[in-house]
């Protein structure tokens, strides 16, 4: 599934502000699905009958956004750092604790973070809730791997100015302008 430097895009993509909405989310939302893994679904069903404002709940949250905490997490970081902040939305607190236990790499939460940000303001939506992400965002589970690595692949962009620090297009804020509320 190698891609060649030839076939990144070009360059001057990352100039664009609605690129990442039209190379990658669009084509997020068309990706096949499967169902949640066994895991996930049972934690997606407790999560169902716990309250959103449950102390134990906003406690595991806080404690996962505590680096120096024992259950500090990654991709909560990058989902409540790089996407809820700088595009405007929030996401529900047991909807965040399913995503802790979902995304296995930060490339997979930058992805996933960029989508929601792209169904967010689609939607006109300033929070995302677990019922949402059921419903709305992904009904028939969660794009498949293969899926995934295809994409990743797809936003890879050729390095040719100096200041160019990362081939994926996802990371160049002014592709993704267009993507704020």
């Amino acid at each position: 599934m190698n891609q060649s430097y030839s076939q990144y895009l070009e360059s001057d993509v990352v100039e664009k502000e609605d690129s990442v909405e039209k190379i990658f989310c669009q084509d997020f939302s068309k990706l096949k699905t499967e169902p949640l893994t066994q895991d996930l679904s049972k934690t997606l069903i407790s999560l169902f009958f716990i309250e959103e404002d449950d102390p134990e709940i906003i406690g595991l949250i806080n404690n996962m956004l505590n680096d120096k905490h024992k259950y500090s997490n990654m991709v909560l970081h990058i989902l409540k750092k790089r996407f809820c902040e700088i595009y405007n939305f929030s996401f529900e607190n047991r909807l965040l604790i399913l995503l802790s236990q979902t995304f296995d790499s930060p490339g997979k939460a930058v992805m996933y973070g960029t989508y929601f940000a792209y169904w967010a303001k689609k939607n006109n939506k300033n929070k995302i809730t677990l019922n949402d992400f059921c419903e709305k965002i992904f009904p028939f589970g969660l794009p498949t791997e293969e899926e995934i690595s295809k994409l990743w692949i797809k936003q890879k962009v050729k390095c040719e100015k100096p200041e160019m620090k990362s081939d994926n297009l996802l990371d160049y804020y002014k592709a993704t302008i267009s993507l704020v509320q």
